[in-house]
């Protein structure tokens, strides 16, 4: 009886002996890949979407997919192939007018396994122009910095079935709105503003700087 328990214990020794002998598999880290915005430059009306390839040896879906587009955090989702090794995308979305936009890539499998692309610092991009409407504003919107200074606006209109001196007061537009013939600045064309004192005229990336009464000033929107 003695050498049964005996031989028991040893086998149960040898047994754990072996387990502790056999190598456990590290858990590889995901890949990512092919991280793009498309389409690279467009307007403020583009859409642009984001997209990344997934890699992971282990079989692990992500748990944590995201794109970082200036700083902020957004959930993408499988755009093709499988979840463990596929396209996943996010969009469409417009990050506004501008060159400075940044992007990187995070994802995290939930067993200890993560990337991150570029690994390290972002991805420049898109870079997002305005659209034709926004170089175009309506006056009251293009002259907004200085509706409190300004006396009265002059235009030329050529072509367009109409040729003569267009007009804004601001005033005008609460009292009588029809009278304002000057209704869109648009780009390439002078217009002249008189203002009650030294200012400033600011609009998208644009500023002009006004003196007391007359200026001529050729609109260049954003």
């Amino acid at each position: 009886m003695k050498h049964g328990k005996m031989f028991g214990l040893v086998a149960m020794v040898l047994l754990l002996a072996c387990l502790a002998a056999i190598p456990v598999m590290a858990q590889s880290n995901p890949q990512l890949s092919q991280g793009v915005v498309s389409p690279s430059s467009g307007s403020s009306s583009t859409d642009f979407d984001y997209y990344v390839s997934y890699y992971d040896a282990d079989g692990d879906s992500p748990v944590v997919k995201q794109v970082f587009i200036d700083g902020l955090p957004y959930t993408m989702s499988l755009s093709s192939g499988s979840p463990a090794n596929g396209v996943y995308s996010y969009g469409p979305k417009n990050p506004g007018i501008g060159s400075t936009h940044e992007y990187y890539f995070y994802f995290y499998d939930g067993k200890d396994g993560e990337a991150r692309l570029p690994i390290t610092e972002s991805y420049s991009g898109p870079l997002v122009t305005p659209s034709f409407a926004e170089d175009n504003p309506d006056t009251a919107e293009g002259l907004a910095s200085i509706l409190d200074k300004l006396v009265i606006a002059y235009g030329y209109k050529a072509g367009e079935g109409v040729d003569g001196w267009t007009v804004y007061d601001f005033d005008w537009a609460v009292t009588h709105p029809e009278w304002n013939s000057l209704t869109t600045l648009r780009v390439q064309r002078g217009y002249w503003l008189s203002v009650n004192e030294a200012c400033e005229l600011e609009y998208g990336a644009q500023a002009y700087q006004l003196d007391e009464g007359w200026n001529l000033i050729g609109w260049v929107g954003w």
